[in-house]
């Protein structure tokens, strides 16, 4: 899981491409001020997650000779590496995979997960040298030769160990990788991908899993019997002698126990290292930062700073780096241990794009005074911004059961429902769109009258004010029997599709 930038000035300039022509002007400025005030925080990102599948040719033989070419493929290959040469078809070799490719392709189609583009693919293995760093995504996704795309120097700065350095045309920045060390014994309920993402601070998790061969020559099978008669033996030998068997000893009986009735049933049991990476412009920001992954995980499992091998990991935890010969911070569990750590669970709303109308909470009832805490506490420690472009839901989001714009605005008495459809109903009027706002009290027409009439605003917000001048009012008299149901939507429809409308509002109110 990676924090991707929204690259909220290109998103803004698409939505510009949708204002409507007499309101160019004031859409354009208040699409720059809500760039400008929400970059002023820092960056802007949502939680996204890859997974990366070693996609490896299957082998078929149907004689002594292709047993004979496949070894002698596969030294050729050995010996061509050690020398430092490369494949120079890289196309070719690619190729031969592509069955492989699509029927994995297909299987995560079932996930909702999608292959990657080339230019996502370019810019995620060219984010990995520039973490921290102010950039563009679009001038950042076509660095297609490997020495230029890993120019960035790594170093470890020597008056700050352990963390490292990274220097690129672009800037300077400061990153840590914190290892997952120590885990319980069971892993129920160890959210660390929620974790991350509720984070103040953008924030890596990054996770390299093996499945190691069970049983057989150099299977773990065979490992998993030594311990087990191993600590058999100990267990033994301290009843024998009047000891009681250390508590941990029991546990780790029990544990070996469990994988090795695993392994003996044929149920997958995977090696797997896992770092947090944060990461910033100095170094007091980097060091905080993960002082406070640390602590707040300290109860759960435990993370370390890992002063000695953030070289190593920083390596290890590129994309495509498999896990191999790894014997530090290497763990080994079960699949389910790992399923509990929530990959690619996330809970956010909003859109992609469009207009930014507030934050997630992400503190729940743990603020400073729980459900009293002051709402600016809760906006400012949430990173979970929430933008939503009321024109984007009628062009049939994927995944959506309806196309139709309606939204539902619910909530408590006095929460800001009213404002937030006023603030939707304002945006709206930038756009291409015809929009009617119902007001039943006559609220709104009064408060624009007031402040078109002030002289602070027609000095301080003139683009404001005109825009507000150009709104038409219409005030429909109740007593008059003639005004009876024009509001009504069904009225402007034929006959058949107003008796469909109408069965579906029922269907929907009472399912």
């Amino acid at each position: 899981m990676y924090p991707r930038t929204m690259n909220l000035r290109t998103k803004f300039d698409t939505l510009g491409k949708g204002f409507s022509p007499d309101s160019q002007a004031i859409g354009a400025y208040y699409a720059k001020e809500t760039v400008t005030l929400l970059e002023r925080e820092g960056q802007v990102y949502r939680p996204s997650f890859i997974l990366g599948i070693k996609v490896k040719e299957k082998a078929t033989v149907e004689s002594f000779h292709d047993v004979i070419n496949l070894i002698w493929l596969d030294l050729a290959g050995s010996l061509a590496r050690l020398f430092g040469l490369e494949v120079d078809d890289l196309e070719t070799l690619f190729s031969e995979s592509d069955p492989y490719v699509k029927e994995v392709t297909q299987l995560l189609y079932s996930f909702s997960i999608r292959p990657l583009v080339k230019k996502e693919l370019l810019y995620l293995n060219r984010l990995q040298y520039i973490r921290g760093m102010a950039h563009k995504v679009e001038e950042q996704n076509n660095w297609e030769v490997l020495k230029d795309n890993q120019g960035t120097y790594v170093r470890i700065p020597k008056e700050h160990k352990g963390l490292l350095q990274l220097e690129d045309e672009l800037g300077t920045s400061y990153l840590a990788l914190l290892p997952i060390g120590e885990t319980p014994e069971n892993m129920r309920n160890c959210d660390l991908f929620q974790f991350a993402q509720d984070l103040s601070f953008p924030a890596e998790l990054r996770m390299k899993i093996h499945y190691p061969r069970l049983k057989g020559q150099g299977g773990i099978g065979l490992k998993l019997n030594w311990l087990s008669e191993r600590f058999k033996t100990e267990h033994k030998e301290l009843v024998q002698n009047d000891e009681e068997p250390s508590e941990r000893l029991l546990t780790v009986r029990g544990l070996v126990k469990h994988l090795k009735q695993r392994v003996d049933n044929g149920q997958p049991v995977v090696d797997w290292i896992a770092c947090f990476i944060v990461y910033g412009q100095t170094v007091e920001e980097v060091r905080q930062n993960s002082a406070t992954v640390i602590q707040q995980l300290h109860t759960i499992i435990h993370i370390h700073r890992a002063k000695n091998d953030q070289r190593e990991l920083f390596y290890k935890c590129l994309l495509g780096q498999p896990l191999g010969r790894q014997l530090h911070w290497k763990h080994r569990t079960t699949v389910e241990a790992v399923g509990e750590w929530l990959f690619s669970a996330v809970s956010e709303l909003g859109m992609e794009s469009g207009w930014y109308i507030g934050r997630q909470d992400t503190l729940g009832d743990g603020g400073s005074r729980g459900e009293k805490t002051p709402l600016e506490e809760l906006i400012y420690a949430s990173n979970r911004f929430v933008f939503l472009n009321l024109l984007a839901i009628a062009e049939g989001i994927k995944g959506a059961l309806f196309d139709a714009p309606h939204v539902a605005v619910t909530g408590k008495t006095g929460k800001g429902k009213t404002f937030l459809v006023g603030l939707l109903f304002l945006y709206s009027s930038f756009m291409n769109v015809q929009s009617l706002f119902v007001d039943p009290k006559g609220e709104k027409r009064k408060w624009f009258t007031k402040l078109i009439q002030d002289p602070y605003y027609q000095k301080h917000y003139p683009l404001f004010v005109e825009h507000l001048q150009k709104m038409s009012y219409v005030t429909l008299d109740a007593t008059n029997p003639r005004n009876y149901g024009v509001l009504d939507p069904i009225v402007c429809l034929s006959r058949v599709d107003a008796k469909q409308v109408a069965q579906d509002m029922i269907d929907e109110l009472s399912p």
